[in-house]
């Protein structure tokens, strides 16, 4: 069971966005004997930086995404004077 459980973990943690890297080091939080309490400690805190980035900058993914459809929405018209590629970085000027 410990192996299926370590298997939708890694799995899960990919979907999440984790490299195998990543996912390796998380794992190893828990099975180095050496690690210390500080070491875990620090590694833990760089991770959540990490994932709270990834939240900040899926939250604005879905801002832009948002005010995309919005456009979509208002008028054919209104969404050819933006590059869908511009979106996340400059957003979208309508309103919903």
């Amino acid at each position: 069971m410990e192996d299926a459980q370590r298997i939708l973990f890694i799995k899960r943690a990919q979907d999440l966005g984790f490299t195998l890297s990543e996912v390796k080091e998380l794992l190893e939080l828990n099975t180095k004997p050496r690690i210390t309490c500080g070491a875990v400690k620090e590694k833990t805190l760089v991770k959540i930086n990490e994932i709270e980035n990834k939240i900040a900058d899926l939250n604005r993914m879905k801002a832009s995404l948002e005010k995309l459809a919005c456009a979509c929405d208002a008028s054919q018209d209104t969404i050819k004077q933006y590059k869908v590629q511009e979106c996340f970085d400059v957003g979208l000027n309508c309103k919903c």
